[in-house]
């Protein structure tokens, strides 16, 4: 969440050993983040963890004012989103992205102005607004 793209780094898949029939137990939640990205535009997005309340480690923002926005949950929770620029949130589409299993449930935005969000699962997961 810090404006570069999701790597998985696994030892046995790198350097002097190769084990390349083996899958590491990790592998399959990079995916479900790379699936999330290639669903965004991504590589508009700059940090805005100025966006959101209480931003710190485990709780960050990707956006790009006005247009779309990922806001990043290490652990379940909630946070408020100051969705700057957007005209009516009538207009936006919210998605959360469960990232351990892939899960995804739908944003129900009732107002504008500053969107609380509360992620449905306790594992990471991210808040996916696109206008």
């Amino acid at each position: 969440m810090a404006g570069g793209y999701a790597g998985y780094y696994y030892t046995y898949h790198a350097w002097d050993v190769v084990r390349a029939t083996e899958v590491p137990n990790g592998l399959p939640y990079y995916k479900n983040l790379v699936d999330l990205f290639a669903a965004s535009h991504w590589y508009d997005l700059t940090p805005q963890d100025v966006l959101i309340d209480n931003a710190a480690e485990g709780r960050h923002c990707l956006a790009k004012v006005g247009t779309e926005y990922l806001v990043y949950l290490a652990g379940g929770g909630s946070v408020t989103l100051n969705a700057q620029g957007l005209p009516s949130v009538a207009s936006v589409k919210g998605m959360w992205v469960d990232l351990v299993t892939g899960s995804q449930q739908v944003i129900a935005l009732q107002a504008n102005g500053p969107i609380a969000l509360r992620s449905p699962w306790a594992d990471p997961a991210i808040a996916h607004l696109v206008q």
